[in-house]
């Protein structure tokens, strides 16, 4: 039998006004565009396929998510520049490795020196070592010209930043 009342619909359950969700996601647009700000909503509570493209439409398709099950939904689901907007650690490299080698642009943060260098290790071996946890004194140092680049850590030592004529200079 079909749920009468709220009283009555299994929980978990999301109980949704589009028409709410849709006025609020065309302010959130507008107030971040006007701002000259690029858009990339965190889908951690909506958790949909769907609502993430409601969330992006009009903009470049950029999300955050908190969990690599979240970031292989959404990968499954077509969003392919996707930050995972929690300090990884070693452990997960694997699985970041393979969502790249999906076409997935999977973005990943550190603060920790010991998981920098075990994600440079990653990006150069294509692969987490066994030892890219260890402790080191200096991280690895990425083909750019910019000191302690955030983008080469996760861009497999290809800089996004790098201008077209510049070479690093030794």
């Amino acid at each position: 039998m079909a749920p009468q009342t709220i009283d009555d619909l299994p929980t978990p359950a999301l109980i949704l006004d589009r028409a709410i969700l849709s006025r609020n996601l065309k302010r959130m647009s507008e107030r971040l565009r006007s701002a000259g700000v690029m858009l990339r909503p965190h889908l951690k509570t909506a958790k949909s396929v769907q609502i993430g493209r409601m969330a992006v439409e009009g903009h470049d398709g950029r999300i955050t998510v908190s969990t690599l099950a979240e970031a292989r939904y959404f990968a499954k689901g077509g969003f392919t520049d996707i930050l995972y907007g929690v300090g990884v650690v070693p452990s997960k490299l694997a699985a970041v490795t393979e969502l790249r080698r999906q076409g997935v642009n999977l973005r990943i943060v550190t603060d920790n020196l010991a998981v920098a260098q075990a994600i440079a290790d990653a990006a150069r071996n294509g692969t987490p070592s066994r030892s890219s946890s260890r402790s080191t004194a200096a991280p690895a140092e990425p083909d750019c010209p910019f000191p302690n680049c955030p983008a080469c850590w996760t861009s497999r030592g290809s800089c996004t930043r790098r201008p077209a004529s510049s070479s690093r200079a030794s």
